[in-house]
């Protein structure tokens, strides 16, 4: 009996060390299908992709520049406070695909939104609906307005010259 359960100690152990070696073998491939996957979505969808500081992340950030002054500078504000979370057509990251948000949301609710996030995610039924379904809450970017207005023009802009894309 004490060779039998030796016996099983030891194929147990050489089943462990082969997944291991299984999984060890794979990541390669799996890791260049992720860097594929990155490179193909950033050609596809005019994007550049930028490993971020949190944890390697990997963020797309739209490389179209508008030629509007403010609608440049909402596109910077986007690519600096926004595209960590939320992608533009590449579908939904801890938060929302952003690709059609002025379609979906009035910009007097967006504005709203990005002003006083806080007070929205408990007042505001979409708000409410956004933080069930993502269940992680949107901080508050502590946006101007003026800021505000501009990140709002890319977004209308990148909406309407087809920026994003599916």
């Amino acid at each position: 009996m004490k060779g039998s359960r030796k016996t099983s100690s030891v194929i147990l152990k050489g089943v462990h060390a082969g997944s291991i070696a299984i999984a060890a073998l794979c990541a390669g491939p799996a890791l260049a299908r992720d860097r594929w996957v990155e490179d193909h979505v950033a050609a596809s969808y005019d994007y550049v992709l930028v490993k971020g500081p949190a944890a390697g992340r990997t963020v797309l950030i739209a490389a179209a520049d508008p030629a509007d002054a403010d609608t440049a500078k909402g596109k910077s504000t986007f690519d600096s406070k926004c595209a960590l979370c939320h992608s533009m057509g590449a579908g939904d990251r801890i938060g929302p695909d952003l690709k059609g948000v002025t379609q979906r949301h009035a910009d007097q609710w967006l504005t709203g939104w990005l002003l006083e996030t806080d007070r929205m995610q408990k007042t505001d039924p979409d708000a409410k609906a956004l933080l069930a379904k993502y269940k992680t809450p949107m901080p508050n970017l502590g946006l101007k307005p003026a800021e505000v207005r501009e990140l709002l023009k890319f977004l209308h802009w990148s909406d309407h010259n087809g920026l994003a894309k599916n």
